[in-house]
Protein backbone atom coordinates (compact mmCIF):
# COMPACT_ATOMS: atom_id res chain seq x y z
CA UNK A 1 0.00 0.00 0.00
CA UNK A 2 2.49 2.32 1.14
CA UNK A 3 4.48 2.53 -2.56
CA UNK A 4 1.27 4.28 -3.69
CA UNK A 5 1.64 7.59 -1.34
CA UNK A 6 5.20 8.14 -1.64
CA UNK A 7 5.91 11.83 -2.74
CA UNK A 8 7.46 10.25 -5.92
CA UNK A 9 4.59 8.24 -6.32
CA UNK A 10 1.84 11.28 -5.87
CA UNK A 11 4.28 13.56 -8.18
CA UNK A 12 4.58 11.15 -11.07
CA UNK A 13 0.69 10.76 -11.26
CA UNK A 14 -0.77 14.45 -10.89
CA UNK A 15 1.75 15.15 -13.68
CA UNK A 16 0.25 12.46 -16.06
CA UNK A 17 -3.40 13.43 -14.92
CA UNK A 18 -1.87 17.10 -15.77
CA UNK A 19 -0.43 15.75 -19.35
CA UNK A 20 -3.69 13.40 -20.06
CA UNK A 21 -6.00 16.94 -18.95
CA UNK A 22 -4.20 19.21 -20.81
CA UNK A 23 -4.33 16.75 -23.93
CA UNK A 24 -8.65 16.40 -23.26
CA UNK A 25 -9.06 20.25 -23.52
CA UNK A 26 -6.45 21.92 -25.49
CA UNK A 27 -5.94 19.05 -28.28
CA UNK A 28 -2.13 18.19 -27.83
CA UNK A 29 -1.00 15.94 -30.43
CA UNK A 30 -0.32 12.36 -29.40
CA UNK A 31 -0.44 9.03 -31.01
CA UNK A 32 -3.10 6.83 -30.25
CA UNK A 33 -0.91 4.50 -28.43
CA UNK A 34 0.44 6.75 -26.34
CA UNK A 35 -2.67 8.72 -25.10
CA UNK A 36 -4.40 4.68 -24.58
CA UNK A 37 -1.93 3.53 -22.35
CA UNK A 38 -1.54 7.03 -20.38
CA UNK A 39 -4.95 6.44 -20.01
CA UNK A 40 -5.13 3.12 -18.68
CA UNK A 41 -2.32 3.89 -16.26
CA UNK A 42 -4.37 6.67 -15.06
CA UNK A 43 -7.52 5.30 -14.38
CA UNK A 44 -6.00 2.33 -12.76
CA UNK A 45 -3.80 4.15 -10.64
CA UNK A 46 -6.94 6.39 -9.31
CA UNK A 47 -8.66 3.43 -9.03
CA UNK A 48 -6.83 1.97 -6.36
CA UNK A 49 -6.43 5.09 -4.83
CA UNK A 50 -10.04 5.27 -4.64
CA UNK A 51 -10.00 1.98 -2.91
CA UNK A 52 -7.02 2.78 -0.51
CA UNK A 53 -7.23 6.17 0.96
CA UNK A 54 -10.49 5.35 2.55
CA UNK A 55 -9.01 2.52 4.44
CA UNK A 56 -5.45 4.08 5.08
CA UNK A 57 -7.41 6.91 6.77
CA UNK A 58 -10.12 5.44 8.19
CA UNK A 59 -13.18 7.20 6.65
CA UNK A 60 -15.00 4.26 6.41
CA UNK A 61 -15.95 0.93 8.02
CA UNK A 62 -14.03 -1.85 6.24
CA UNK A 63 -17.31 -3.66 5.60
CA UNK A 64 -18.74 -0.65 3.60
CA UNK A 65 -15.20 0.19 1.80
CA UNK A 66 -16.48 -1.97 -1.37
CA UNK A 67 -19.93 -0.43 -1.75
CA UNK A 68 -18.86 3.17 -1.38
CA UNK A 69 -15.77 2.21 -4.30
CA UNK A 70 -18.57 1.01 -6.43
CA UNK A 71 -20.32 4.32 -5.69
CA UNK A 72 -17.50 6.55 -6.42
CA UNK A 73 -15.64 3.98 -9.46
CA UNK A 74 -18.60 5.40 -11.77
CA UNK A 75 -17.55 9.16 -11.15
CA UNK A 76 -13.88 8.29 -12.30
CA UNK A 77 -13.82 10.06 -15.36
CA UNK A 78 -15.15 13.27 -13.95
CA UNK A 79 -12.99 13.28 -10.94
CA UNK A 80 -10.19 12.96 -13.36
CA UNK A 81 -10.86 15.28 -15.60
CA UNK A 82 -11.70 18.25 -12.83
CA UNK A 83 -7.83 17.88 -11.36
CA UNK A 84 -6.33 21.38 -12.43
CA UNK A 85 -2.59 22.53 -11.60
CA UNK A 86 -3.28 24.60 -7.68
CA UNK A 87 -1.06 24.01 -4.40
CA UNK A 88 -2.66 20.19 -3.69
CA UNK A 89 -1.14 17.45 -4.98
CA UNK A 90 -3.02 14.58 -6.80
CA UNK A 91 -3.70 12.24 -3.62
CA UNK A 92 -4.46 15.61 -1.74
CA UNK A 93 -7.42 16.23 -3.83
CA UNK A 94 -8.41 12.21 -4.11
CA UNK A 95 -8.23 12.31 0.09
CA UNK A 96 -10.76 15.43 0.19
CA UNK A 97 -13.07 13.39 -2.54
CA UNK A 98 -12.98 10.45 -0.53
CA UNK A 99 -13.69 12.01 2.72
CA UNK A 100 -16.56 14.04 1.75
CA UNK A 101 -17.83 10.92 -0.49
CA UNK A 102 -17.42 9.03 2.20
CA UNK A 103 -19.86 10.94 4.43
CA UNK A 104 -22.02 11.00 1.71
CA UNK A 105 -22.61 7.75 1.00
CA UNK A 106 -22.72 6.73 4.59
CA UNK A 107 -25.90 9.12 4.83
CA UNK A 108 -27.18 7.49 1.91
CA UNK A 109 -27.20 4.50 3.46
CA UNK A 110 -28.70 4.96 6.32
CA UNK A 111 -31.66 6.72 4.90
CA UNK A 112 -31.81 3.12 2.80
CA UNK A 113 -32.02 1.36 5.93
CA UNK A 114 -34.23 3.73 7.69
CA UNK A 115 -36.73 3.61 4.95
CA UNK A 116 -36.44 -0.19 4.58
CA UNK A 117 -37.35 -0.21 8.45
CA UNK A 118 -40.16 2.36 7.85
CA UNK A 119 -41.83 0.50 5.50
CA UNK A 120 -41.66 -2.91 7.76
CA UNK A 121 -43.15 -1.14 10.64
CA UNK A 122 -45.40 1.20 8.69
CA UNK A 123 -47.26 -0.66 5.79
CA UNK A 124 -45.74 -4.39 5.26
CA UNK A 125 -47.59 -4.92 2.29
CA UNK A 126 -46.45 -2.26 0.34
CA UNK A 127 -43.56 -4.87 -0.31
CA UNK A 128 -44.51 -7.75 -0.37
CA UNK A 129 -44.35 -9.13 -4.13
CA UNK A 130 -47.52 -11.07 -5.62
CA UNK A 131 -47.03 -14.86 -7.20
CA UNK A 132 -48.49 -16.45 -10.07
CA UNK A 133 -52.06 -18.43 -9.36
CA UNK A 134 -55.00 -17.47 -7.03
CA UNK A 135 -54.01 -16.33 -3.18
CA UNK A 136 -55.17 -19.62 -0.65
CA UNK A 137 -58.50 -18.72 1.34
CA UNK A 138 -56.11 -18.77 4.49
CA UNK A 139 -54.14 -15.76 3.75
CA UNK A 140 -57.29 -13.53 1.81
CA UNK A 141 -56.91 -9.87 3.25
CA UNK A 142 -59.93 -10.51 5.44
CA UNK A 143 -57.44 -12.72 7.62
CA UNK A 144 -54.56 -10.25 8.01
CA UNK A 145 -56.57 -8.92 11.29
CA UNK A 146 -57.18 -12.13 12.66
CA UNK A 147 -53.68 -12.78 11.88
CA UNK A 148 -52.00 -9.86 13.73
CA UNK A 149 -53.26 -11.01 17.23
CA UNK A 150 -51.89 -14.11 16.82
CA UNK A 151 -49.22 -15.27 19.17
CA UNK A 152 -45.87 -16.90 17.52
CA UNK A 153 -46.96 -20.37 18.08
CA UNK A 154 -50.39 -19.43 16.14
CA UNK A 155 -48.66 -17.82 13.25
CA UNK A 156 -46.28 -20.96 13.03
CA UNK A 157 -49.53 -22.88 12.46
CA UNK A 158 -51.48 -20.69 10.66
CA UNK A 159 -48.38 -20.87 8.26
CA UNK A 160 -47.81 -24.29 8.39
CA UNK A 161 -51.18 -25.86 8.21
CA UNK A 162 -52.61 -23.97 5.20
CA UNK A 163 -52.70 -25.42 1.60
CA UNK A 164 -51.04 -23.18 -1.32
CA UNK A 165 -50.92 -23.61 -4.91
CA UNK A 166 -48.02 -24.90 -6.65
CA UNK A 167 -47.17 -22.48 -9.90
CA UNK A 168 -44.42 -23.67 -13.16
CA UNK A 169 -41.03 -22.48 -13.07
CA UNK A 170 -38.42 -23.88 -13.19
CA UNK A 171 -35.74 -20.90 -11.26
CA UNK A 172 -34.57 -21.70 -7.37
CA UNK A 173 -37.05 -19.57 -6.11
CA UNK A 174 -40.04 -21.51 -8.02
CA UNK A 175 -38.69 -24.64 -7.31
CA UNK A 176 -38.54 -23.80 -3.60
CA UNK A 177 -42.16 -22.46 -3.63
CA UNK A 178 -42.99 -25.85 -4.73
CA UNK A 179 -41.18 -27.55 -2.48
CA UNK A 180 -42.91 -25.45 0.35
CA UNK A 181 -46.43 -26.37 -0.13
CA UNK A 182 -45.95 -29.58 2.02
CA UNK A 183 -46.60 -28.64 5.83
CA UNK A 184 -43.72 -30.60 6.87
CA UNK A 185 -41.27 -28.54 4.67
CA UNK A 186 -42.96 -25.36 5.36
CA UNK A 187 -42.83 -25.80 9.43
CA UNK A 188 -39.12 -26.91 8.82
CA UNK A 189 -38.45 -24.01 7.24
CA UNK A 190 -40.20 -21.78 9.39
CA UNK A 191 -37.86 -23.61 12.15
CA UNK A 192 -34.98 -22.54 9.81
CA UNK A 193 -36.39 -18.44 10.15
CA UNK A 194 -36.31 -18.77 13.63
CA UNK A 195 -32.96 -20.14 13.98
CA UNK A 196 -31.24 -17.54 11.22
CA UNK A 197 -28.98 -14.51 13.28
CA UNK A 198 -30.70 -11.05 12.57
CA UNK A 199 -30.45 -10.32 9.47
CA UNK A 200 -33.58 -9.73 7.82
CA UNK A 201 -34.64 -6.76 5.68
CA UNK A 202 -37.68 -5.89 3.83
CA UNK A 203 -36.25 -7.60 0.68
CA UNK A 204 -35.74 -10.78 2.27
CA UNK A 205 -38.85 -10.38 4.28
CA UNK A 206 -40.67 -9.80 0.50
CA UNK A 207 -38.63 -13.43 -0.32
CA UNK A 208 -39.62 -15.32 2.46
CA UNK A 209 -43.69 -14.16 1.27
CA UNK A 210 -42.72 -15.47 -1.99
CA UNK A 211 -41.64 -18.69 -1.16
CA UNK A 212 -44.11 -20.00 1.13
CA UNK A 213 -46.70 -17.49 -0.64
CA UNK A 214 -48.21 -15.99 2.18
CA UNK A 215 -49.30 -12.06 2.90
CA UNK A 216 -46.23 -9.78 3.63
CA UNK A 217 -48.52 -8.52 6.40
CA UNK A 218 -48.30 -12.00 7.67
CA UNK A 219 -44.92 -12.66 7.64
CA UNK A 220 -43.67 -8.91 9.18
CA UNK A 221 -45.44 -10.39 12.08
CA UNK A 222 -44.02 -13.43 12.09
CA UNK A 223 -40.70 -11.40 12.55
CA UNK A 224 -42.47 -8.75 15.21
CA UNK A 225 -42.71 -11.45 17.30
CA UNK A 226 -39.39 -13.16 16.70
CA UNK A 227 -37.89 -9.81 17.62
CA UNK A 228 -39.98 -9.69 20.77
CA UNK A 229 -38.43 -12.91 21.47
CA UNK A 230 -35.02 -11.89 21.31
CA UNK A 231 -35.35 -8.67 22.94
CA UNK A 232 -33.46 -10.04 26.31
CA UNK A 233 -30.39 -10.21 24.00
CA UNK A 234 -30.12 -6.35 22.96
CA UNK A 235 -27.99 -5.45 26.19
CA UNK A 236 -25.46 -8.06 25.13
CA UNK A 237 -25.47 -6.56 21.61
CA UNK A 238 -25.14 -3.42 22.61
CA UNK A 239 -22.06 -4.17 25.30
CA UNK A 240 -20.78 -6.06 22.38
CA UNK A 241 -20.89 -2.90 19.76
CA UNK A 242 -19.54 -1.02 22.36
CA UNK A 243 -16.41 -3.12 23.27
CA UNK A 244 -15.95 -3.69 19.44
CA UNK A 245 -16.35 0.33 18.92
CA UNK A 246 -13.74 1.02 21.38
CA UNK A 247 -11.07 -1.53 19.87
CA UNK A 248 -11.98 -0.13 16.32
CA UNK A 249 -11.06 3.37 17.45
CA UNK A 250 -7.49 2.32 18.97
CA UNK A 251 -6.78 0.59 15.45
CA UNK A 252 -7.12 3.86 13.55
CA UNK A 253 -4.94 5.70 16.26
CA UNK A 254 -2.31 3.01 15.77
CA UNK A 255 -2.66 2.72 12.11
CA UNK A 256 -2.36 6.59 12.26
CA UNK A 257 0.38 7.08 14.43
CA UNK A 258 2.10 4.24 12.10
CA UNK A 259 1.38 6.43 8.84
CA UNK A 260 3.45 9.21 10.54
CA UNK A 261 6.14 7.21 12.27
CA UNK A 262 9.67 7.56 11.11
CA UNK A 263 11.57 6.04 13.41
CA UNK A 264 11.56 2.14 12.24
CA UNK A 265 12.01 0.26 15.94
CA UNK A 266 8.82 2.35 17.19
CA UNK A 267 7.30 1.46 13.82
CA UNK A 268 7.35 -2.20 14.48
CA UNK A 269 6.40 -1.53 17.94
CA UNK A 270 3.27 0.28 16.92
CA UNK A 271 2.71 -2.78 13.95
CA UNK A 272 2.64 -5.29 16.62
CA UNK A 273 0.53 -3.54 18.67
CA UNK A 274 -2.05 -2.54 15.89
CA UNK A 275 -2.05 -6.42 14.94
CA UNK A 276 -2.83 -6.94 18.87
CA UNK A 277 -5.57 -5.33 18.75
CA UNK A 278 -7.00 -6.16 15.50
CA UNK A 279 -6.95 -10.03 16.63
CA UNK A 280 -9.19 -8.82 19.90
CA UNK A 281 -11.50 -6.50 17.68
CA UNK A 282 -12.10 -9.55 15.68
CA UNK A 283 -12.82 -11.43 18.81
CA UNK A 284 -15.25 -9.14 19.97
CA UNK A 285 -17.26 -9.22 16.10
CA UNK A 286 -17.18 -12.65 16.46
CA UNK A 287 -18.94 -12.49 20.02
CA UNK A 288 -21.09 -9.84 18.43
CA UNK A 289 -22.20 -12.39 15.53
CA UNK A 290 -22.84 -14.89 18.26
CA UNK A 291 -25.40 -12.51 20.26
CA UNK A 292 -27.15 -11.69 16.95
CA UNK A 293 -28.13 -15.13 16.57
CA UNK A 294 -31.73 -15.80 16.40
CA UNK A 295 -33.51 -18.30 18.36
CA UNK A 296 -31.61 -21.43 19.78
CA UNK A 297 -32.42 -24.64 18.85
CA UNK A 298 -33.80 -25.25 22.72
CA UNK A 299 -35.78 -22.27 22.30
CA UNK A 300 -37.82 -23.74 19.11
CA UNK A 301 -37.71 -26.97 20.43
CA UNK A 302 -39.84 -25.57 23.66
CA UNK A 303 -42.04 -22.83 21.49
CA UNK A 304 -42.91 -25.67 19.63
CA UNK A 305 -43.20 -28.60 21.46
CA UNK A 306 -40.65 -30.22 19.62
CA UNK A 307 -37.91 -32.52 21.21
CA UNK A 308 -34.69 -30.67 20.38
CA UNK A 309 -33.20 -33.75 18.21
CA UNK A 310 -35.98 -33.13 15.54
CA UNK A 311 -35.48 -29.27 15.65
CA UNK A 312 -31.69 -30.02 14.94
CA UNK A 313 -32.59 -32.49 12.14
CA UNK A 314 -35.18 -30.39 10.75
CA UNK A 315 -32.95 -27.05 10.34
CA UNK A 316 -30.68 -29.42 9.34
CA UNK A 317 -32.34 -30.83 6.03
CA UNK A 318 -33.66 -27.27 5.42
CA UNK A 319 -30.07 -26.05 4.94
CA UNK A 320 -29.45 -28.82 2.22
CA UNK A 321 -32.45 -28.21 0.99
CA UNK A 322 -31.55 -24.59 -0.14
CA UNK A 323 -28.14 -25.40 -0.56
CA UNK A 324 -29.15 -28.24 -3.28
CA UNK A 325 -32.00 -25.38 -4.84
CA UNK A 326 -29.33 -22.33 -4.94
CA UNK A 327 -26.45 -24.18 -6.75
CA UNK A 328 -29.33 -26.94 -9.43
CA UNK A 329 -32.64 -24.62 -9.15
CA UNK A 330 -33.74 -28.58 -9.44
CA UNK A 331 -34.16 -30.82 -6.34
Amino acid sequence: MNRYFTAEADRLIGEKVLEYNRHERNGVERSDAELTELETFIRERTGILLYLIPQRNLYIKEEDLSGFYLDVIRDIDRIIGSFSISGTSYIAYLTQICRYRCMRYMRKKERKEQTEMALIASDPSSYSSSFTGESPAPYSASNVADASMMDLVGIIRHITKARTKTTKGTDPESVLGNILTQPIERRRFLEYLLNLPQVEDASFMAGVSRVLRVDGSIISRFYELRRSKLADKEESIENAENIAARYWKAIARLRQAIAKETDESRMKDLMKASERASRIYNRRLELLRYAKRGLSQHQIASLMGMPRSTVSNDISRMRELLRDVSHSGLR
